[in-house]
């Protein structure tokens, strides 16, 4: 039996018509000293029956279960707080692992002592296309190079990647309803001694067309993506104070584009809060630049 237990994190939401391809491809991975711990995030489907009947007292899983919508950063974090593994990784509800998955991932960790290791991942359309996002090397990362290498996109997806669980004394899981893993991954690389990432493809990315990142608007998505920023700009300028990470020149960006989008949106109040942390974030960045 392998010693390093890893904790799968699911969080769930509305999930009745994928949950059960998505559990049974974690508890099929071929390593088997898993733990599946389950968030449902107050589903009003049949997502919960489902998580409970496939559980059906198997010690592996584990549902925790919210009485209020939190999102999924929060479902996240709650998954990990009631996590015991050496590492943890994610899939989320409507995805799948291919069977070497986690064995992949905890093999490279070992081989090479890094706190982070990252597979590449197929995103599957509503129409069955598929389109492999994966690097065509090994990438062992150290120092300034685990940021360097960031602009690749298979390198800032968060879900196909195992955390070693020291990491997470350090970094909170991110509370926001969207965009949450970029700002966490962020702060994951910062303190991992190490990233490896891998060129195989072994995490299913399956596209919902009703899932937030989908359904959401123009102004939504811009908001949401500034709020990211901004939330890493804070990180790098203020919390370890290494500001060349984060460039002036991408925040002004962000900021262009958020403006742009702003006066074509018909629900404005109902970001309300959203709103005013970017117009604060904004003038704040700017008195700054002119002191």
């Amino acid at each position: 039996m392998e010693e390093n237990k890893v904790s799968v994190i699911m969080s769930c939401y509305n999930a009745g018509k994928t949950l059960k391809r998505a559990m049974q491809s974690v508890l099929g991975n071929t390593y088997k000293n898993i733990e599946l711990v389950l968030v449902d995030d107050c589903s009003t489907d049949d997502s919960l029956q489902i998580a409970t009947s496939i559980a059906n007292g198997d010690c592996k899983v584990k549902i925790i279960k919210h009485k209020e919508n939190l999102g999924a950063g929060i479902s996240r974090r709650d998954g990990i707080a009631n996590s015991s593994g050496e590492y943890t990784c994610f899939c989320d509800s409507d995805d799948e692992l291919l069977p070497n998955h986690v064995s992949n991932l905890v093999n490279a960790s070992l081989e090479h002592d890094a706190d982070i290791v990252t597979s590449g991942y197929t995103v599957i359309e509503g129409d069955g296309s598929r389109e492999v996002r994966k690097t065509d090397k090994t990438f062992i990362l150290e120092n300034e190079s685990k940021y360097a290498v960031l602009k690749e996109d298979v390198l800032r997806f968060l879900n196909p990647s195992l955390v070693r669980r020291k990491l997470w004394d350090k970094v909170t899981y991110s509370d926001h309803r969207y965009v949450e893993d970029s700002p966490t991954l962020i702060r994951l690389i910062w303190y991992a001694n190490k990233r490896v990432v891998l060129p195989e493809s072994t995490y299913l990315y399956y596209q919902n067309p009703s899932s937030l990142t989908h359904t959401c608007d123009q102004f939504k998505n811009t908001l949401f993506q500034t709020l990211c920023v901004m939330d890493t700009y804070h990180f790098f300028h203020e919390e370890v104070l290494h500001p060349e990470l984060m460039p002036d020149k991408a925040i002004v960006y962000k900021m262009a584009e958020y403006l742009c989008a702003l006066p074509s949106s018909e629900n404005k109040t109902q970001y309300k809060n959203e709103i005013q942390e970017v117009k604060h974030f904004m003038i704040d960045y700017y008195e700054k630049k002119f002191e």
